[in-house]
Parts: C-alpha cells; sequence; structure tokens
C-alpha cells in the first residue's frame, strides 16, 4: 500500500514537470534502498508516465579510477540536471553510508 502511494506521489510531482521548460527548478530524485527492495520496479512504475525529453536516469555504480581522483561528491556533481530537467539517481552516495554502516 505505501509503495503505491508513494508511486502516486512521484508521479503527480514529477508528471507535472517532466517537459523541458526553461522556467521550471532542476530536480533530482535519489532511488536508495537495500538490494532487492524494489528501486527498479518503482523507477519503471514512475518513468512510465512522464516525458522522455525531461529526464536522464543515472546508474551510481562503484567509482572508477579517474572518478576516485577527485573529491566524493565530484560524480554526483556531474550528474546534476540543467535547468527544467529531472535526474533520477539510481542509488547515491547514500551507498556508501549504509555499506560502512
Amino acid at each position: 500500500m505505501a509503495r503505491c502511494v508513494l508511486v502516486a506521489c512521484l508521479v503527480l510531482c514529477c508528471g507535472t514537470c517532466s517537459q523541458p521548460l526553461t522556467l521550471n527548478p532542476s530536480s533530482s530524485v535519489i532511488l536508495e534502498g537495500w538490494a532487492a527492495s524494489g528501486k527498479g520496479a518503482l523507477m519503471k512504475k514512475v518513468v512510465k508516465y512522464m516525458d522522455p525529453r525531461g529526464f536522464q536516469v543515472h546508474s551510481m555504480g562503484p567509482a572508477n579510477p579517474e572518478e576516485r581522483s577527485y573529491p566524493f561528491l565530484w560524480r554526483f556533481w556531474q550528474k546534476m540536471p540543467p535547468k527544467g530537467n529531472i535526474n533520477i539517481l539510481y542509488h547515491s552516495w547514500y551507498t556508501r553510508v549504509l555499506q560502512q554502516s
């Protein structure tokens, strides 16, 4: 039940600003959770109702050697959306915190 409500809220919030307009602010949706917690299914449900021109999905795996030479959050800064677009991060900097606890 809670997952259905969350999907409905995300679709309502993201669906209204999914078209790339210059006046809309950029926004990021971060999907984070344990393995097999339903992040992929939730992402598919949300993206299904959105205009594909207004968002990008980024899967954030382990840092490669080049990314490790920069500050920790650099690779996430590089994925921030331009004005009027939505960025969906499949994993984020919270993964490191969850794995270390």
